[in-house]
């Protein structure tokens, strides 16, 4: 599940099309480039030819939109897992009658959970321009690579 939200997160952040953002998807979409034997082709297939194009950018915009569903997809098998068999104490003990009911324990822990995620995501409302970089605003170019990034 952390994999599919972090593809989900990075497929939004490689979507405006700034200067970190289109190294950033360089760098990750070459990571394909490792598996044995259909690595490359995969690599190149996602990059819609031999370097990042409109097609990654397409095929990106599917995954920002189908990622979302499928996490809650998972995330509602594995609510609906833990609320059926309950979850264990912390000495390991797999027995019925020491198990941790989910109502109203982790329901009170998840609503405090997506209040702490709500109040973020109203400062980030509020405050789109807060947390920003240069290099996040200026346009992609493949020529160029940022400024601060040196060769070792």
């Amino acid at each position: 599940m952390i994999i599919l939200i972090m593809g989900a997160a990075f497929s939004g952040y490689v979507l405006v099309g700034s200067q970190m953002r289109f190294w950033a998807a360089m760098v990750i979409t070459s990571l394909l480039g490792v598996l044995p034997s259909i690595g490359e082709t995969l690599m190149y297939g996602t990059w819609g030819g031999y370097s990042i194009s409109w097609v990654t950018y397409q095929t990106i915009l599917v995954l920002h939109f189908v990622l979302p569903f499928v996490v809650m997809g998972v995330m509602a098998l594995h609510l609906n897992f833990l609320h059926l068999t309950g979850r264990t104490n912390l000495l390991c003990s797999h027995r019925g009658l020491h198990k941790i009911r989910f109502y109203p324990y982790y329901w009170g822990k998840d609503a405090i959970n997506i209040l702490v995620y709500l109040l973020a995501f109203i400062f980030i409302l509020l405050f789109p321009y807060s947390l920003r970089e240069v290099e996040l605003f200026e346009e992609a170019n493949s020529l160029n690579s940022p400024i601060h990034i040196l060769p070792e």
